[in-house]
């Protein structure tokens, strides 16, 4: 038996000791061994209770320490969601001294354990696991919560967050937990409503859950986790970004790492209701295994989210080929789409490009030879992975050249048997020359052309190819946003594998 993994059985609650020292330095190492040991074993459901006298300090003393609290916590949920056996095994996160005690809950547990201690190894409950300090006690300094204003608020009486909270998931979990805990007397949960709105702009929308089922699932949720002497509302979405564009009472609003960007609209409005001004606090993604560190702003690839879960497994390898010429957005919508699509490798034209282009000039005979060797080992690849989907990113014209690159693309998919879908984006000339002019082009490639002129002569003499196929689909991405055209993508990739 692999030595990462217990005897497996339904139900386990997991106590895990955190230095105040490791809190402080986000140092987490020491207790990944023993998340993922529990995580492994649960077949059903696992409850991690954080042990440290921090979450019961008073509620005057939290602003400062939120940020501690909230990256211990998505770091809690991204090992174990990481490492668990199922995708069904329901994971949630206690802070020992402020949530309700899980032994008193109702649930049944079949194993009780305490990490980081060798009392992991054995499958009884001993009286000694059920704490109510840390083992340790070493003082330790802590930061101040990523806020909005460096003059933070010592308490906050009412606080907020909204979203869709669609088929809940350890990200909205991480959320509302650190959120509740910031509140001294309210904690505000909106919940998206308008059904038909909703359906118009999420991924997979005939999966999208109804409010009633999302709104006793956060309840539920929200009844293991919070204390029983916080006020908690769950409400419908009926404002712009919930109750915190509305309501005179709140203070703060806690957004997750990828909606910072709301914090002016928000902002703007309550002052237009001549509402106080509030501060932000801003929550880690729950990433899976891969470090918050890792991940580029802006693209997001690896956090857990709704429109993953919605999305069934696929029956087969799907192969996506973006193609476009240059400024139209390929590999940034490819990001995107990524993240909606969690087995899939993105393998952008100048992963093949950049190297023959530091191997020999274009103008050699050598050079396209080179690019099509490069292609072939990638197409190798490919029928060799397992891996259920491939976003190709690519710069096929209507020419000799274009026309036989883009039918190797088609071969291969076909090849390892897969369902070639080939997406061709288009886009206006004045956001091609706005797209070619930024700096931040050259960070995927330092062989990106920077020249707009040079962009739009080729716009203007070249024509891009297209397959005419069923499956292939033209977007317009000139006033759209990429995470919005990978979303409409997504949506066309599920329903041509639906009709495969």
């Amino acid at each position: 038996m692999d030595s990462n993994i217990l005897s497996s059985v339904p139900n386990i609650l997991c106590y895990v000791n955190i230095l105040d020292s490791d809190l402080g330095n986000k140092s987490y190492g020491k207790y990944t061994t023993s998340l993922e040991k529990a995580a492994k074993s649960a077949q059903r459901r696992l409850v991690v209770v954080l042990v440290n006298d921090i979450f019961s300090i008073p509620s005057t003393a939290r602003t400062g320490h939120f940020d501690d609290v909230q990256a211990l916590v998505a770091f809690t949920y991204s090992h174990c969601i990481a490492a668990a056996q199922s995708a069904a095994v329901d994971i949630s996160v206690l802070l020992e001294g402020w949530s309700p005690d899980p032994e008193t809950s109702g649930l049944q547990w079949d194993r009780i354990v305490r990490a980081p201690d060798e009392t992991l190894a054995h499958s009884i409950r001993t009286e000694d696991l059920s704490l109510s300090k840390p083992i340790v006690q070493d003082g330790g300094t802590f930061t101040v919560a990523r806020a909005d204003a460096s003059d933070l608020q010592a308490c906050h009486k009412v606080v907020s967050v909204n979203g869709t909270f669609d088929h809940l998931h350890v990200g909205h979990k991480s959320l509302v937990t650190v959120s509740a805990w910031l509140a001294r007397d309210k904690f505000i949960c909106a919940i998206s409503y308008d059904q038909a709105a909703l359906l118009a702009r999420k991924a997979i929308p005939s999966e999208l859950e109804t409010y009633n089922r999302r709104f006793k699932a956060v309840k539920v949720f929200l009844a293991l986790v919070v204390p029983t002497h916080l006020e908690i509302e769950v409400v419908p979405v009926t404002a712009p970004y919930g109750q915190s564009t509305v309501d005179v009472s709140v203070s703060a609003v806690v957004l997750s790492a990828e909606s910072m960007h709301h914090c002016s609209s928000i902002r703007e409005l309550r002052a237009i209701a001549q509402l106080p001004p509030v501060q932000f606090f801003c929550v880690d993604l729950v990433t899976g295994n891969v470090p918050q560190s890792l991940i580029h702003d802006g693209s997001w690839v690896r956090k857990i989210s709704s429109s993953q879960i919605r999305r069934p497994t696929l029956p087969r390898k799907t192969v996506v080929l973006i193609n476009g010429f240059v400024g139209v957005g390929k590999f940034t919508v490819a990001t995107h789409l990524a993240s909606l699509l969690p087995s899939a490798r993105i393998i952008d034209n100048h992963l093949l490009l950049d190297p023959a282009d530091a191997l020999c000039p274009r103008a050699s005979p050598q050079y396209q030879k080179l690019r099509e060797q490069f292609r072939a080992i990638a197409f190798k690849f490919l029928g060799e992975s397992s891996s259920s989907d491939f976003i190709f990113t690519a710069n096929c014209s209507v020419s000799e050249l274009g026309t036989t690159t883009a039918q190797q693309y088609a071969r291969a998919a076909k090849e390892c048997g897969a369902i070639f879908i080939p997406i061709v984006l288009d886009c206006g000339l004045e956001y091609i020359r706005e797209r070619v002019a930024d700096p931040s082009r050259t960070l995927s490639s330092r062989f990106k052309l920077r020249d707009p002129d040079a962009a739009v002569k080729i716009w203007e003499r070249k024509e891009i190819f297209k397959f005419n196929i069923p499956n292939e689909l033209l977007l317009d991405t000139s006033h759209l946003k990429a995470e919005d055209v990978a979303k409409r993508i997504f949506d066309h990739i599920y329903e041509c594998t639906k009709a495969d």
